[in-house]
């Protein structure tokens, strides 16, 4: 709230901008950003030199087997900040069978 607009007043100003103008646009463009990023940055690469790796996206995240885990995180660290110019913040989480209910979600 109002520490945030005495510490950041340009960001705050940015923000109501573009509230002001269309800001579902910005929404589009921003998940536009994060698809070229995911899909013409990180897996162009995977596909290129690391054909034997299983990816999968979903949405801005990429699955994969836990031995490549490790691999495929410094490999899309590095090529994010290639394409926007700064290593984003990522987390890893372990897909568990049992976290995902098909027959729970078809109902």
């Amino acid at each position: 709230g109002e520490a945030f607009k005495r510490l950041y007043p340009e960001v705050v100003n940015v923000y109501n901008e573009i509230k002001k103008a269309n800001y579902k646009d910005l929404c589009c463009l921003l998940q536009r950003i994060e698809s070229i990023a995911i899909q013409g940055y990180v897996c162009k690469y995977l596909s290129k030199y690391h054909p034997d790796i299983p990816i999968f996206t979903l949405h801005d995240c990429l699955v994969t087997t836990e031995e490549n885990l490790e691999l495929v995180k410094r490999i899309m660290g590095q090529c994010i900040e290639d394409f926007i110019g700064y290593r984003p913040h990522t987390k890893t989480k372990e897909w568990k069978e049992e976290s995902v209910n098909i027959d729970e979600k078809a109902a």
